[in-house]
């Protein structure tokens, strides 16, 4: 199985092996041959060079004839094949079906289809794929599109790796165009079957005008007053009574630690208290920033220690409708930077109300829950 992904603006797709057993790996190979087979002695569908196919001199030449094999697959070196969605769906899915699971051959798209976002043109993309095993690879490539001022598809054409040296429009078959380059063909071949129009916009282009008429400035506004709109508290209950919990952090190792070679480096059984190897130096202070009493709290053990130890002062909430400046107002008021408490805080050190003081003591945590005074404003 391959994996496939749209990459935007010439990144190509490439094939992700997965986990497989010996069978499975045998089948790959052998399908893969039989593929590499068909391609080199089978011309392209019908639908390419119309009613009079059989007459035309550049379908796919019979094995044994004489005619050049592709040249040698080298790093970089590969074939594009350029198609439009208006191809149609049955002759997008011959050419699909025909390149499966060929690293060195690529299927580019100037775009998606008119009035049509990037996202539904992935979605029916994959839709297309769904039952071909192993996928195609396809990128949707504008560059290329440019480079060779394309505008009717399909189109083949040899990449060395550094710049197309042949195409031809009309044909999908790598191996002709393979084939041409080795014999010292170089450049634009002309029309060689029947082609349409390419329908779909340059996606260059159309990301340029989605980015003229966007509102960076108002987009970044709008962001950010919609944060504190969105944003998850963790409100707890204020403290009414002083408590003192003391957290010991030590823990238990259930199953032996080892290094990528099997060594034991931690045994079962050993006990483990982190603040051994990282001492907690500093000051959490945890409050609820819509009570004065509780800012009051905050700013006070804040300047206790000031100057001397690093304090993280932490809310639980706030009144949403003040926005930046209302934090703004906040640090001023708590002389301090304050950051929302997240879950993880919350639990580790097990805080169920506020105003809450942590800190290091020894090989254990003191968590202090400090009532806020009613008369402060």
């Amino acid at each position: 199985m391959r994996s496939l992904a749209l990459v935007i603006l010439g990144a190509t797709i490439l094939a992700m092996p997965a986990v497989a057993s010996d069978d499975d790996i045998r089948a790959i190979v052998d399908r893969a041959q039989r593929i590499k087979q068909q391609a080199t002695t089978q011309p392209p569908p019908a639908w390419l060079y119309g009613k009079d196919a059989a007459n035309r001199p550049m379908s796919v030449p019979e094995a044994g004839s004489g005619a050049a094999e592709p040249p040698p697959r080298e790093e970089g070196r590969r074939v594009q094949i350029l198609a439009s969605w208006a191809l149609g769906e049955p002759a997008l899915k011959d050419l699909f079906r025909s390149v499966a699971g060929r690293d060195d051959v690529q299927v580019l798209f100037r775009g998606v289809l008119p009035g049509e976002t990037f996202g539904q043109g992935v979605r029916r993309l994959h839709a297309m794929l769904r039952n071909i095993d192993p996928l195609p690879n396809v990128s949707i490539d504008p560059m290329v599109f440019r480079q060779l001022s394309v505008s009717a598809a399909p189109v083949v054409a040899f990449n060395d790796g550094t710049k197309i040296v042949a195409h031809a429009t009309g044909l999908i078959s790598p191996e002709f165009i393979s084939g041409k380059v080795q014999e010292g063909a170089t450049g634009d071949l002309g029309v060689l079957g029947p082609t349409v129009t390419v329908v779909e916009p340059d996606l260059i282009d159309v990301l340029q005008a989605n980015a003229k008429d966007f509102d960076l400035e108002g987009y970044k506004r709008r962001a950010l007053e919609e944060f504190w709109r969105k944003a998850r508290f963790e409100e707890l209950p204020e403290v009414t009574d002083r408590r003192e919990r003391v957290i010991d952090p030590t823990v238990v190792v259930t199953k032996p630690i080892t290094d990528a070679e099997g060594r034991v480096l931690v045994e079962a059984g050993r006990r483990i208290n982190p603040l051994d190897k990282l001492p907690f130096t500093q000051r959490l202070v945890v409050f609820d920033a819509r009570s004065p009493g509780q800012v009051a709290v905050a700013a006070k053990l804040a300047a206790e220690v000031q100057g001397r130890r690093r304090v993280t002062l932490v809310m639980t909430a706030m009144d949403r409708d003040g926005g930046w400046e209302g934090l703004d107002k906040i640090e001023e008021r708590v002389d301090g930077p304050v950051y929302l408490l997240t879950p993880d805080i919350k639990s580790r050190f097990k805080v169920e109300r506020v105003p809450t003081l942590i800190e290091a003591n020894g090989r254990a945590f003191v968590v202090t829950e400090i009532p806020p005074e009613k008369d402060n404003p």
